[in-house]
């Protein structure tokens, strides 16, 4: 089984694929081959997130990519404030990273009629704060589903806390690592992006919870909720690492082994 190396920059070099869009657009994506080379997160997430079968990551600042947005794409934010589609482009651009990464032409990502990115020939996770994004893209390897979250730290108060974390996980982790809330949070946010395009059902925050291993930076998510499907979360491969004020979360949920 061929290991996937997560190295996008490399992948955008050699990739022998070329995508159809504009001439502009060609030549963003082209330029920002040096802005990737000098990209802390995706060093980190390089370093950190030790390369698995099938799985790309690509993660860097926000930025104004739109000028490599597919047209199907760029009319999802045409009436977008600019700080808004530049998350949206930055993701776009990360996904296709990814995306080459594993070998495949960088197509454009619309929009499902959830609202969530639809993904050509592949599954796969976009997230952004407000300075920051991340993409993730799966295919193969027996994967069924891929989430990606970035959480700022802090943002998380006391006051949220009894809406978004069982009993037993407060009980759990009151007096552990300070930045639990927004792991957690984080991690559950992952468990909704990996399984909800499968089985189209809503989950709640109380209908999960969250194991961690702070030592390895791994993390797993039960499905405790009344809906059966939404337990194909617990066969997840959870990872985490903390960069830059934010918390990275990824879940890998791949078919069960015989």
């Amino acid at each position: 089984m061929e290991t996937i190396c997560i190295l996008v920059t490399t992948a955008l070099r050699c990739s022998q694929q070329r995508w159809t869009a504009s001439e502009p657009a060609r030549r963003a994506a082209m330029s920002s081959v040096d802005c990737l080379e000098q990209n802390p997160a995706q060093t980190f997430v390089d370093e950190h997130f030790a390369p698995m079968s099938g799985v790309a990551i690509a993660a860097g600042p926000v930025a104004d990519h739109t000028a490599g947005l597919d047209p199907e794409e760029r009319a999802l934010v045409a009436d977008s404030a600019d700080q808004r589609r530049h998350q949206f482009a930055t993701g776009r651009y990360l996904a296709r990273q990814a995306m080459q990464a594993l070998g495949m032409a960088p197509a454009a990502i619309g929009r499902s009629d959830a609202r969530a990115p639809a993904w050509p020939d592949c599954v796969g996770s976009i997230s952004h704060t407000s300075t920051l994004a991340a993409a993730v893209t799966a295919r193969g390897h027996g994967i069924r589903g891929v989430g990606i979250d970035l959480e700022r730290l802090g943002r998380i108060t006391q006051a949220m806390h009894a809406r978004l974390y069982t009993d037993a996980e407060r009980d759990r982790y009151a007096e552990d690592e300070p930045h639990w809330p927004s792991l957690l949070f984080s991690a559950k946010e992952c468990a909704y992006k990996a399984v909800n395009p499968i089985c189209g059902t809503y989950i709640g925050f109380q209908e999960v919870e969250i194991d961690v291993d702070w030592k390895r930076h791994r993390f797993a998510a039960r499905y405790i909720g009344a809906h059966a499907p939404n337990a194909l979360m617990n066969q997840g491969d959870g990872h985490f690492g903390f960069f830059a004020d934010h918390v990275i979360s990824l879940l890998v949920v791949r078919r069960p082994t015989r």
